[in-house]
């Protein structure tokens, strides 16, 4: 369960989700705050969430073998109560709540257990540790993420932006009839879904209650911001001259969309993006060395909101209507300001004819 599934399960109880969520967002604000401060926030039955200060020692670094001092820092940690152990271990009711009145005064803070030193040995993919590649398909941490990663190939996403980019230009026929085909490549996609989703609910004789998936460290974005470009230019049977070129561009392009995004918003960083990709693609054009689509297609399709467009059809089959019309609204935005940045390339640097 992640936070937007415990909002629903939370509205469910309070018949509100804006309610659900202001609350959500409220408790995790104070318990966040409360620790910070260094008090503990003890919930009884349930647990103490509380601060733990490590102190300064000498680590190792695992590759090189050398020394390294590791500073003293405090880190957040959490206590279970008995009634939260008991319930999980099947000895107890699964209701931990108790009243207010019979909070218990939190226990002296443990001393954290001792540091295993690291094996040399790979790790086990028994779907628990950080050492799981393909975490979805081995512990099913995050069936959704799973699904879309088996799918994103099939997402029109970029005829969603052909769509836009001639719909912008006029052309109201062809774009129309593109942006129709797309949604009804979308609708069938997630209906497909939807569709395995409940036949293996009934065959495993109810939900797959899975747990929330772990964040990836941040240099997995780079990974696969490095094997993405080529795996398009796979995809695209593009020449073996034409792969750096269309690295050099489809890079350029997310560089720029993060830069903007982060900066001017979503919509407006991927006008950035496209308005990079275009520039770059048409000068490569100009100076003879390949067709500007070479470099284009590849470097848009890293930049498509077809995903967006996918989740936002799913949380509408889920019954989740007003977070996946925000959802649609905001793939939609994004296609235009594609559209928009491919225009002003364009005019600004035309392609060779």
């Amino acid at each position: 369960m992640n936070k937007s599934q415990l909002v629903d399960a939370l509205a469910d109880r309070l018949g509100d989700r804006k309610t659900a969520a202001t609350a959500v967002d409220a408790l995790l604000q104070i318990v966040v705050d409360t620790v910070r401060s260094g008090d503990p926030v003890s919930l009884a039955g349930f647990g103490v969430f509380e601060s733990r200060a490590r102190a300064a020692r000498t680590g190792r670094n695992p590759r090189t073998g050398e020394s390294v001092a590791v500073p003293a820092t405090t880190v957040p940690a959490f206590r279970p109560g008995t009634g939260f152990r008991n319930a999980v271990a099947g000895d107890g009711t699964a209701d931990v709540a108790e009243p207010a009145a019979a909070e218990e005064s939190p226990a002296p803070a443990e001393e954290p257990a001792p540091r295993r030193r690291r094996s040399s040995r790979a790790p086990a993919t028994n779907g628990s540790g950080d050492g799981v590649a393909l975490n979805g398909a081995v512990d099913l941490s995050s069936v959704p993420t799973t699904t879309l990663a088996g799918i994103i190939t099939l997402l029109p996403g970029l005829t969603v932006t052909v769509a836009m980019t001639e719909l912008a230009s006029r052309h109201l026929s062809s774009g129309s009839a593109r942006l129709s085909a797309a949604f009804i490549v979308f609708a069938s996609m997630a209906f497909g879904v939807a569709l395995g989703t409940t036949v293996v609910t009934e065959l495993h004789g109810g939900p797959v209650h899975a747990a929330a998936a772990t964040a990836l460290p941040a240099w997995a974005r780079y990974v696969a911001l490095a094997f993405a470009p080529l795996g398009f230019a796979l995809l695209l049977r593009a020449r073996p001259r034409d792969i750096p070129l269309v690295f050099a561009v489809s890079v350029l392009g997310y560089v720029s969309f993060q830069f903007g995004a982060a900066h001017l918003g979503q919509m407006l960083g991927a006008s950035i993006g496209a308005l990079s990709v275009g520039l770059a693609s048409n000068l490569i054009e100009r100076v003879k060395f390949a067709p500007a689509s070479v470099a284009l297609v590849p470097g848009v399709l890293l930049l498509v909101p077809g995903s967006i467009g996918y989740r936002s059809l799913t949380l509408v089959l889920n019954q989740n209507v007003e977070t996946g019309l925000v959802t649609g609204i905001t793939a939609a935005l994004t296609a235009f300001g594609l559209a928009g940045g491919l225009i002003v390339a364009n005019v600004l640097l035309p392609p060779a004819k």
